[in-house]
């Protein structure tokens, strides 16, 4: 994994915090997306939560946070072995018309990631992170361009606390489609939202779900281990769960 541009990068024999070495630590990692987020809004300081101060938005770029970003697990993944003094705030927000769903395709550390998906009249929890340049080009770095294609959404789609409008929000959306293996997204469980109109499951249903359709031979632990450790195999996986793919705009 790059490190961090311009800020301190990890050093050669420093441990993949996406790559475990130990067999169980891998599943617990690929099992456990999108990982715990906190309720409302937060600071995200050196690795610690905080409560939530607006005032390190000045200059940034908006950034919605669409699964496992949510969360300060994945921040102190993302940003390992970043100086004193980084700070990233999390902001509450909804997303109208649009739900939160599986992507048809494994990460590298064998979950099935989200996506934002249109959703006529569903209503998405999720948040925002304000993120300086340097820490948006980590991003970009963790993101992946096969998947994820960083743009700016439409005015008026995501809101804040107040129910008010945010403006020039952008996300990472996705190249690879919604998994649907029913003919139909599946939303994330973990991620809450209103008037739901797809089928919600957690990551190891969903997991399973893809086991069952990419890889019907393989348990679900050798399936996520796989995936994890061969990047052939996550590939050969990952074409096939994308002939159960369904265009998804965000």
């Amino acid at each position: 994994m790059p490190g961090p541009l311009g800020r301190g990068v990890l050093s050669g024999t420093a441990p993949d915090p996406f790559a475990p070495a130990d067999r169980a630590a891998r599943l617990a990692l690929a099992r456990g997306y999108p990982y715990p987020a906190p309720d409302g809004s937060y600071t995200w300081a050196d690795g610690r939560v905080a409560a939530f101060d607006p005032r390190p938005r000045a200059g940034r770029t908006a950034v919605l946070a669409v699964g496992s970003n949510r969360s300060p697990q994945q921040l102190a993944r993302k940003y390992v072995g970043w100086p004193s003094g980084t700070v990233i705030p999390a902001e509450a927000v909804t997303v109208v018309d649009g739900d939160i769903v599986y992507s048809a395709h494994l990460t590298r550390y064998g979950s099935l990631p989200a996506l934002l998906a249109q959703a006529a009249g569903v209503t998405v929890a999720t948040l925002v992170l304000w993120l300086d340049d340097a820490q948006l080009a980590r991003m970009h770095e963790t993101e992946g361009a096969a998947n994820y294609a960083f743009a700016a959404l439409p005015a008026g789609r995501v809101r804040d606390g107040a129910g008010r409008p945010l403006d020039a929000v952008h996300a990472y959306l996705g190249r690879r489609g919604a998994f649907a293996p029913d003919g139909q997204p599946i939303a994330l469980a973990a991620v809450p939202a209103a008037g739901r109109i797809w089928p919600a499951l957690d990551q190891a249903a969903a997991l399973e779900r893809a086991r069952r359709h990419a890889a019907p031979d393989l348990t679900l632990d050798d399936f996520i281990d796989a995936a994890a450790t061969h990047p052939d195999h996550r590939r050969r996986f990952t074409d096939a769960l994308a002939r159960a793919a369904l265009p998804a705009a965000p």
